[in-house]
C-alpha cells in the first residue's frame, strides 16, 4: 500500500466532508419545502397542538424540521463517505461486506425510528399525561416537544444497530454464539435500566427493553449462522 502524504488526506477529507454537507443541505430544503406534513405526522402520537412562546418560534419549529431532515438525508453518505476515507485501514473482511454494511445500518435506523414513533414514543406521551389532573394541563412548547420526539428517534435508530455492532466485531474477531450466551443476564439488567429511565411505568418499561433484549438474541442468532457457514466452507476447503 503506497503512504499518501498528510496533505492529501486532508484534502480528502475536506472533500468528503463537503459531498456529506451538500446532501444535508438538499435534504434540509427537501425537509423545509415539506414541513407541514412532517409536523403533522410529528404531532400524531400527541393528538394535541403545540405552541410556542416567542415571535420566532414558528421559524424555529421549521427551522428544527428542515435540520432533522437534512440530517436524515445525509446519514447514508455519511456512513459511505466515512468507508471510503476509512478503506485503507479497514480489514479485507469488512470492505467486501460495505455495501451490505451500509445498507443494514441505514435499514436498522429506519426500523429504530419506526418502533420509536409507532411504539415507544405513544407509550411515553400516554404516561405521562397521566399525570394531568382537571387543573393541571400541559400546554406543549414546541421546541420541547420536537427535542423530546428527536431524542427518541436517534436514540432507538442508534439503539438498533446494535445486530450490526455485533457483525462488525464478528468479521474482525470471531466470536461464540455461546460466550455471547453468557452475557444474556448482563443484557437484561441493562435493558430494564435504560427502560426504566426512559419511564418509570411498569408497562412502558417493558415495551422499552423488549426490543433491546430481541436484537441481543438476534445477533447472537446471527453470529451463529455466520459462523456456522463459515465453518462449513472451511471443512469444504479442507
Amino acid at each position: 500500500m503506497v503512504k499518501q502524504p498528510f496533505a492529501h488526506h486532508l484534502t480528502e477529507l475536506r472533500t468528503r466532508l463537503l459531498v456529506i454537507v451538500i446532501d444535508f443541505i438538499l435534504g434540509s430544503i427537501i425537509g423545509y419545502l415539506i414541513a407541514k406534513p412532517i409536523i403533522a405526522w410529528l404531532l400524531y402520537p400527541l393528538h394535541q397542538a403545540i405552541y410556542y412562546t416567542s415571535p420566532i418560534g414558528g421559524f424555529n419549529v421549521i427551522l428544527s424540521i428542515s435540520l432533522l431532515a437534512g440530517i436524515l438525508f445525509a446519514i447514508p453518505t455519511l456512513l459511505y463517505q466515512s468507508f471510503l476515507f476509512t478503506k485503507p485501514l479497514l480489514p479485507e473482511a469488512i470492505i467486501h461486506k460495505t455495501p451490505f454494511v451500509i445498507m443494514f445500518s441505514f435499514l436498522l435506523l429506519l426500523i429504530g425510528i419506526c418502533f420509536a414513533y409507532f411504539v415507544a414514543l405513544p407509550a411515553s406521551l400516554h404516561f405521562f399525561s397521566t399525570f394531568s389532573t382537571p387543573n393541571v394541563k400541559s400546554l406543549i412548547n414546541a421546541n420541547d416537544y420536537l427535542s423530546f420526539v428527536e431524542k427518541y428517534f436517534f436514540g432507538f435508530g442508534l439503539l438498533f444497530q446494535f445486530p450490526l455492532v455485533i457483525y462488525l466485531i464478528n468479521a474482525i474477531t470471531p466470536l461464540s454464539a455461546k460466550k455471547l450466551l453468557s452475557f444474556q443476564r448482563y443484557v437484561i439488567v441493562v435493558a430494564f435500566v435504560i427502560g426504566a429511565i426512559l419511564s418509570p411505568d411498569p408497562f412502558t418499561m417493558c415495551l422499552m427493553a423488549l426490543p433491546i433484549i430481541l436484537l441481543f438474541y438476534c445477533s447472537v442468532l446471527l453470529i451463529w449462522g455466520i459462523n456456522k457457514k463459515y465453518n462449513k466452507k472451511k471443512s469444504k476447503r479442507s
